[in-house]
């Protein structure tokens, strides 16, 4: 007969005790040491292509331009080149922008 006090254990159910290591916590650092490695080799993403110099571009429909009349602040305005090629400005009116350079179109304003 059994005493109340005593426990049976199955060896398959004792958890490893001793210097040997568990070698399921080894196989799970593993696998987190290859997902970090794998994360870190990983090339950056290319930069876009620059910008064409402003002096030779060409405006056309839909460029969005930064229009700002010096020395206000205040007139400083994004307008989008519409399909007729014109843009809008406050206190000027309409002004042709498509197939002129940002030079061309600040001279006309």
């Amino acid at each position: 007969m059994r005493s109340a006090n005593s426990i049976n254990f199955h060896p398959r159910h004792q958890r490893a005790t001793g210097v040997w290591p568990n070698y399921q916590s080894l196989t799970g650092l593993l696998a987190v040491l290859v997902i970090v490695a794998v994360g870190c080799a990983t090339p950056p993403p290319t930069p876009p292509p620059l910008a064409p110099p402003i002096a030779g571009y060409i405006v056309g429909a839909p460029d969005l331009l930064l229009v700002s009349i010096l020395p206000e602040p205040e007139i400083t305005r994004e307008v989008r080149v519409r399909p007729d090629g014109k843009i809008s400005i406050d206190l000027i009116g309409d002004v042709q922008a498509a197939g002129r350079t940002p030079v061309e179109i600040g001279a006309d304003i």
